[in-house]
């Protein structure tokens, strides 16, 4: 199927979006992807629509399959944290966050996040570790501030 007909669909879904007909714009990627399979911006629409519409769940199986298609992206690792943390699936929240931390290493705010995100999930000592990293990028941080004391 031509790129073309791709932009057309991205588009009535961008447009479903505006209007937050969810159900509908989730369709229309659906359609795109039919089309185009590899095609990771119609996934991350997808999924911002999914979760827009409430279904983390099904945000998920759309981030996971752009995670699988373009590994490596700091977007779509963070898009996934968001969705796995909202259905309370902590640890492999953390596990992403390890991933966009791998992408953006000296990015202090994904530090600080993945070191909340694992003393949610209950891992004290490795929040305690992703706190201070972010606090060795950037020692106003936040986050990482606040965060280090609780964990500690």
């Amino acid at each position: 199927m031509s790129e073309t007909v791709v932009d057309q669909l991205l588009a009535r879904a961008a447009a479903a979006e505006e209007a937050h007909k969810w159900i509908e714009a989730v369709a229309l990627y659906e359609v795109a992807l039919v089309r185009s399979p590899d095609h990771v911006p119609a996934m991350l629409g997808a999924a911002a629509a999914a979760r827009a519409n409430g279904d983390h769940a099904r945000a998920i199986v759309f981030l996971t399959r752009a995670d699988r298609t373009a590994p490596g992206r700091a977007d779509i690792a963070v898009a996934l944290v968001e969705a796995l943390a909202a259905t309370s699936r902590l640890s492999e929240a953390a596990a992403a966050f390890e991933r966009a931390r791998a992408a953006k290493p000296l990015d202090a705010g994904l530090a600080a996040r993945l070191g909340a995100t694992r003393l949610a999930a209950g891992d004290a000592a490795g929040a305690v570790s992703a706190f201070e990293a972010a606090l060795r990028l950037d020692p106003a941080e936040p986050r990482a501030l606040g965060g280090l004391g609780s964990a500690l």
